[in-house]
């Protein structure tokens, strides 16, 4: 009398007869994202500056002169621009909210952090690009969300305070550094899964988003670097051609690619 075994699934562990369903679990990325407040942390950043930077832009002139009336200087700002106002916000917005971004991707993606977690996960999901991309797409599309909502309202703000930025510029702008978002959260994907603990996830990540402009420092490598489109939303707007942001574009749409790719690949051959 011979038996068979049960086959392994994708994942190296044997499967459950109870699995969760896809569905299922992009509702409980949406959960864990609403319901426990994540999506605050991740929205703050961007309101904040979308509010401060026209604000500073405006009435900075105002804000020099006290200070030099003070110290007995005399201070003298330029008139500000739409352009000033809305790098107020970017400059400061994809920085503090990548970083919150990026904290929220890692928590999420670090599947093997938790082994009781792991093992339900595993054992009950047949594939590993079900266990990555709905907790990476998730807290993706909540940063590009917040993002756009932040964008939308500094636009607001600065054409009441000083004057309506160039629309087109704001949104080509606007649809690259969401690209850069993408990119990024990708890369923290492909840290996360590989890595013991969230904290070293997001250092790592940190280090290799950081790494970035130094790589940019390089004048041949300058337009292929993804840490350009961070830059475009301003630069656009002071008089600067989408062209220039192609080649940094196509880059960042390969790399997430590829680090998708890895995140999933990562999970899959990661043994309990």
């Amino acid at each position: 009398m011979t038996t068979t075994s049960r086959p392994p699934s994708a994942l190296g562990v044997h499967r459950e007869a109870t699995t969760v369903r896809p569905l299922g679990l992009w509702r409980l990325e949406w959960l864990r994202l609403t319901r426990t407040r994540r999506w605050i942390g991740l929205a703050v950043p961007f309101l904040f500056f979308a509010c401060t930077g026209p604000l500073l832009a405006r009435y900075a002139d105002e804000l020099l002169s006290a200070v030099g009336t003070a110290g007995n200087i005399t201070v003298q700002a330029t008139a500000p621009t739409p352009a000033d106002a809305m790098d107020g916000y970017t400059g400061n917005a994809l920085q503090l909210g990548l970083l919150a971004a990026l904290v929220l991707a890692a928590a999420a993606l670090t599947v093997n952090a938790r082994p009781t977690l792991a093992v339900f996960y595993r054992t009950r999901v047949p594939s590993a690009a079900r266990l990555v991309l709905p907790r990476w797409t998730v807290v993706t599309g909540a940063a590009v969300a917040a993002h756009s909502a932040g964008t939308a309202l500094a636009v607001y703000e600065t054409g009441i305070l000083i004057g309506l930025p160039d629309i087109p510029a704001v949104l080509t702008g606007w649809a690259l550094s969401s690209l850069y978002l993408v990119f990024a959260l990708a890369v923290t994907a492909a840290v996360a899964t590989c890595a013991r603990g969230t904290l070293s996830a997001v250092a790592v990540a940190l280090a290799v988003v950081l790494a970035l402009p130094v790589l940019a420092a390089i004048p041949a490598l300058e337009p292929w670097v993804p840490s350009a489109l961070a830059g475009a939303p301003a630069a656009l707007l002071q008089g600067a051609d989408t062209g220039d942001y192609l080649r940094a574009a196509l880059v960042a749409v390969l790399a997430t690619g590829a680090a998708l790719l890895l995140a999933v690949r990562g999970v899959a051959r990661r043994e309990l």
